[in-house]
This record gives structure tokens, sequence and C-alpha cells, in this order.
């Protein structure tokens, strides 16, 4: 989607208001008995595409996340607004203005794996995404971000030694008692 060419960018007071009616349409499909979730999914990606075309800017952020962020933490079925903010311009590595998390993190955080991929795909940095999947127990996640491109099934290739806050991710599991994934780090890093 692109901004119509007769409107005028949007302001900052009215993102401010229109922003329940983004965060809504977001939620609504999560929120549908599951015999409605295909007809919510449908009105959100219209209600965003219209907000989108009437100037609302893709990566507004007037309270903080993004409405990459807020997808990014609503799961697989919301893949296909992801993919369309993105190719609508929408920065899917801008830091959540009040605690500097970023998309991938939230979805890595809440076990998303199939969102962290897409993600990933698109040009998002990892960031902590790692460690906070650690945190949250997301061992699924963590082995996504592990595992070779040319393992099976295919993982995203993340080196090991990636240091967040200087921190390894082993360090990092080991600092916070995950017994049973450090070790899983142990064995992968002397493969």
């Amino acid at each position: 989607w692109r901004r119509l060419r007769t409107v005028e960018p949007m302001a900052k007071l009215e993102q401010k208001r229109l922003w329940r009616t983004i965060v809504d349409a977001i939620q609504a499909p999560a929120q549908a008995a599951a015999w409605q979730r295909k007809q919510a999914a449908k009105r959100m990606m219209d209600s965003i595409k219209e907000h989108v075309e009437k100037g609302f800017p893709v990566n507004a952020q007037p309270y903080g996340p993004s409405m990459a962020e807020l997808i990014a933490g609503m799961g697989g079925d919301h893949l296909p607004l992801l993919t369309r903010l993105f190719w609508s311009g929408a920065n899917l590595s801008a830091p959540n203005t009040k605690d500097g998390t970023l998309p991938i993190e939230v979805a890595a955080a809440m076990g998303h794996t199939a969102v962290v991929r897409r993600l990933y795909e698109m040009g998002c940095g990892v960031g902590g995404a790692v460690h906070y999947a650690l945190t949250e127990s997301m061992s699924a996640v963590v082995e996504l971000f592990l595992r070779g491109r040319d393992e099976e099934p295919p993982g995203l290739g993340v080196p090991m030694g990636l240091r967040v806050h200087g921190l390894s991710i082993l360090e990092y599991a080991v600092i916070i008692d995950r017994g049973q994934m450090a070790e899983w780090l142990l064995k992968r890093a002397q493969k």
C-alpha cells in the first residue's frame, strides 16, 4: 500500500488518535472465534490498508511500538500483514521508542518461529532475540537461530558466538539457569 497522492502526511496528533483503531484491527483476528478468524483477518488487512492509504505512516510509533512490532507478537496468522507492511516500506528493525525492543525480539520471546524466520529473511537484525527466546524458554526459536541453513530442517545460521550486552548465547543460558538448553548449546559448540 502507498499513501494516496492527494493525501497530506498525517500529523502526530492524528496518528495518536487513530492508534487505538490500528491496535484493535491487529488484535481482532486473535480475539475472534475460530470460524470467524478468516473474515476478521480480511477486515484487519482492509482496515490497515485504508489507514495507510489515507496517510497513516507504516513506521508510526505514537506510543512506543510500531505496527510491525505489534504484528510480530501476534504470531503466524499475521504473516501476510507483516509482509505487506514490509513491501509498503515499513522499517522492521525499528526499535520500540519506549523500551528499545525489536519486532524480532518480541516474536522470539513469544515463540513465533515462523514470524522470526520471516523477519530475519526480510532483513531484520537479530538484536537480542536469541537471549529473549532463552529467557522465555522458547527452545524451538533458539534452535531455529542456531541451526545452519544447510541442516534439516534449515535454520538461520546465526553464529554461536553472538554477544548481546557482552554475553554469548551459552553464557546467558548458564546465567539464567537453562540447564537443558545450555547442554544442547555445549554439544552444538563442540561440533
